[in-house]
């Protein structure tokens, strides 16, 4: 907003791109010209996340997980710098939503194959 560049400055451009990679959506929608951030932090307010997330992570993602994701990335996107978390506390949510989301991923043998595929 200032034209300043500081490590809040970049965890709110880390709280776009992580809207970015859950709705599978770039920054910008082309068409209405709307914020994905603007509408992924109303979405999250209203509890209505999981109807603009990737397609592809429907019914894949634990809500709680899906909740704790979208709470992160709205603090990342605060108003003001003083507001936002530091890089340490983004981590430190973010692990806790893939905690979260474990259980889902170890019930799943597909992600379990993709997974062991993944690290050959």
């Amino acid at each position: 907003m200032w034209g300043e560049l500081t490590e809040k400055s970049d965890v709110y451009s880390y709280g776009v791109v992580l809207f970015e990679v859950l709705c599978a959506r770039p920054a910008r929608v082309q068409l209405e010209m709307v914020s994905l951030a603007n509408w992924a932090m109303e979405s999250q307010k209203n509890g209505q996340l999981e109807r603009i997330i990737d397609p592809n992570l429907v019914g894949k993602i634990r809500p709680d997980s899906l909740s704790k994701f979208g709470e992160t990335a709205v603090k990342c996107l605060a108003e003001t710098g003083v507001d936002r978390p530091s890089m340490g506390e983004v981590l430190w949510k973010l692990e806790y939503a893939l905690h979260l989301q474990e259980a889902v991923i170890q019930d799943d043998p597909d992600c379990k194959q993709r997974r062991s595929q993944d690290f050959r």
